[in-house]
């Protein structure tokens, strides 16, 4: 189990995403994980991007007064 979500979305090929106990994405990284995903879940304003090195899906969280 990680909780890492860009370890995660490198290393797994299947995620299955949760928020109170209750299953609320799952599949493949690629088809699961964007933005609405991240700021649901984590409360985390982000950008899904693809990592540069896997081209898998990698959050990087916004800074204040960023939009």
């Amino acid at each position: 189990m990680l909780h890492d979500v860009n370890h995660a979305c490198r290393y797994a090929s299947h995620l299955v995403a949760m928020t109170n106990g209750v299953i609320v994405a799952s599949g493949h990284p690629q088809h699961i994980v964007d933005v609405p995903l991240i700021e649901t879940g984590f409360k985390l304003p982000s950008i899904v991007i693809p990592d540069p090195i896997s081209q898998t899906p990698m959050i990087v969280p916004k800074r204040k007064g960023t939009g």
